[in-house]
């Protein structure tokens, strides 16, 4: 059964809970694009987002310390932890995920997964045609604790079958103010090889006489052809402006480079400016841009529509809630926000069917 993906649309207000709970819903970014029409700098404003965003890379972890009661009752229970096996391809590799709920997925290969003896989900049709296994364990379930057979054995595979080991990248958002965060990294100091911190690669470009396609709050899908653009001309122009495509030469019918450019109707843009970073990047801090975004937009009524787009990454084990990651597909792991008048935004979210 083939896996297709397509976008959808929601106009919704921006209101904190909702767009929260879309954000909190992804649990691992990769990437962030801002496009700030008006600005020929990234606002203060938006670069403090970025002060508090600490990530590590552990390496050659042994998986079993994972499941250990010390790791368990100070992380796990006094935080939000995000763990995601670094290097490591779905279609071809072991991956595993810690997630803030208190899951450990564990995306095995078929061999792994009967060496290992641990009990898997219920495949899917597209992970049976892969054999891929998915085993996943409650590190906050009650009855998770040493003493009990289901600890006991989970603890015992981990430990002494095949002795898995992964490089992880790692982040912990502690529930209380007064706990540092780094303090995570200290605890894997002697459980692993090495320990290193983790750095958010940054680019910057300012551009100048940017034709901007036109949209209408209530009119996603462009109806009026000379007052609007449809959404996904719009998504498609942004999606170009973020890998730099030239688009001021797709009227030339010499150039076999690219046949893209800006929709019609557009106006104007006279600055701009294009931010982009990837790391290992949490909701909270996703969550903190989405705000500063929405001040300056309310600040600068006059511009263009600003918007916000992230990744997530290509081979994570999960890509949100509990839906797993699709295989040999892209665009399921993003969403994507287009600031607009009267306190609304375009939420643009990928779904595979």
């Amino acid at each position: 059964m083939a896996v297709s993906t397509t976008f959808n649309i929601s106009i919704i207000p921006q209101t904190d809970a909702k767009v929260e709970s879309t954000i909190l819903g992804h649990y691992f970014y990769n990437s962030v694009t801002l496009i700030l029409p008006g600005a020929n700098s990234l606002p203060q404003s938006i670069l403090e987002c970025f002060n508090d965003q600490l990530f590590y890379k552990v390496h050659s972890l042994p998986i079993y310390r994972l499941v250990e009661v010390p790791f368990i009752q100070a992380f796990v229970k006094r935080g939000s932890i995000h763990m995601l096996s670094a290097n490591t391809r779905l279609d071809t590799h072991d991956c595993v995920a810690v997630i803030p709920s208190g899951w450990l997925i564990l995306h095995l290969t078929k061999d792994t997964y009967i060496e290992l003896g641990l009990e898997a989900s219920k495949q899917t049709h597209q992970q049976k045609s892969s054999d891929v296994y998915v085993v996943k364990i409650n590190l906050l379930a009650s009855h998770f604790k040493p003493g009990k057979k289901n600890y006991d054995s989970t603890l015992w595979c981990l430990k002494n079958r095949l002795g898995l080991t992964f490089d992880f990248y790692l982040t912990w958002e502690p529930h209380q103010k007064n706990v540092c965060s780094s303090s995570v990294s200290s605890y894997f100091l002697d459980k692993c090889k090495k320990v290193e911190r983790g750095h958010l690669t940054r680019k910057m470009n300012v551009l100048t006489s940017l034709p901007f396609p036109k949209v209408k709050v209530n009119d996603p899908v462009g109806k009026s052809s000379d007052d609007a653009c449809h959404y996904l001309e719009v998504f498609e122009w942004m999606g170009a402006l973020a890998c730099c495509v030239d688009m001021s030469v797709a009227d030339d019918k010499s150039s076999y480079m690219s046949s893209l450019h800006c929709p019609e109707p557009s106006h104007n843009c006279p600055v701009c400016c294009l931010f982009q970073t990837s790391g290992f990047i949490t909701p909270g801090t996703v969550i903190q841009l989405f705000k500063a975004l929405r001040m300056y937009a309310a600040a600068n009524p006059q511009s263009p529509p600003a918007s916000l787009t992230t990744h997530g990454f290509r081979d994570s084990p999960i890509i949100h809630t509990t839906c797993p990651n699709h295989l040999q597909t892209c665009g399921d792991n993003l969403i994507s926000f287009l600031y607009l008048p009267d306190n609304q935004c375009w939420l643009y979210r990928a779904v595979a069917s």
